[in-house]
């Protein structure tokens, strides 16, 4: 009654009056976009697929509707169709909360360019707590340079991240030296620069703690190729 006595009657409204509800679309409509995403967008998820229909078919329509209407049509996103089971042996590691606390790094071969392209890589690194994409790059190989560029972004537009995440290529490490003479540990030149600038470097064998930039690879690989 509280809610009454502040809003009248306008309270006894549902809360989703003024939205248009996907049986309310006209049929046409419907039917144009059904037909423009199996002719057309076919391998589009939905959010890229709603974009694309106001950027080059000038149809507007809400998530919700779109969201609504594919199922009831027997068509479901390509994303949802490569989920697999999560993995319940290895309990996910506790977000960061702070930006450039821990940048995730990884590189990707796949057909960025699509179909009539080669693979190639794509390095990139992704913040921790807020999802942030801080650097990207492609080559044709997993290289050196490759993570120099990311790195050389990371710098530039955000400072110097306090750790990097990775799985345990050798590009990440460095050898521990347990001789006795010798008091240095072998750093590789990207461990050694990460070294100087005060950046930890974290590796894993476990991809479930990298989940973010396992994310933003399938993310990317749906948009690019879709875009050539």
């Amino acid at each position: 009654m509280k809610i009454y006595d502040t809003q009248n009657m306008t309270s006894f409204a549902h809360h989703s009056r003024g939205r248009t509800a996907y049986n309310k679309t006209k049929p046409e409509i419907c039917e144009n976009i059904l037909n423009l995403y199996k002719t057309k967008y076919i391998d589009f998820n939905f959010i890229h697929f709603k974009e694309k229909l106001l950027e080059n078919e000038k149809i507007k329509i809400s998530y919700s509707v779109l969201y609504n209407l594919m199922p009831l049509n027997q068509i479901k996103s390509p994303r949802k169709q490569k989920l697999r089971k999560k993995d319940k042996s290895h309990p996910l590691r506790e977000r960061r909360k702070y930006l450039a606390e821990l940048l995730q790094a990884d590189a990707s071969e796949h057909l960025w360019l699509g179909i009539n392209h080669p693979k190639i890589f794509l390095h990139g690194a992704i913040d921790d707590a807020t999802n942030t994409v801080v650097g990207l790059y492609f080559d044709y190989q997993e290289t050196l340079n490759g993570y120099y560029n990311v790195l050389y972004q990371i710098l530039k537009n955000y400072g110097i991240p306090m750790t990097f995440y990775t799985d345990k290529r050798k590009i990440f490490t460095y050898q521990k030296n347990n001789s006795k003479k010798k008091k240095k540990n072998t750093f590789n030149q990207f461990s050694r620069c990460c070294n100087e600038l005060g950046v930890e470097i974290i590796t894993t064998s476990i991809p479930q703690t990298k989940s973010r930039i396992e994310r933003l690879w399938g993310t990317l690989q749906d948009r690019l190729k879709n875009e050539n």
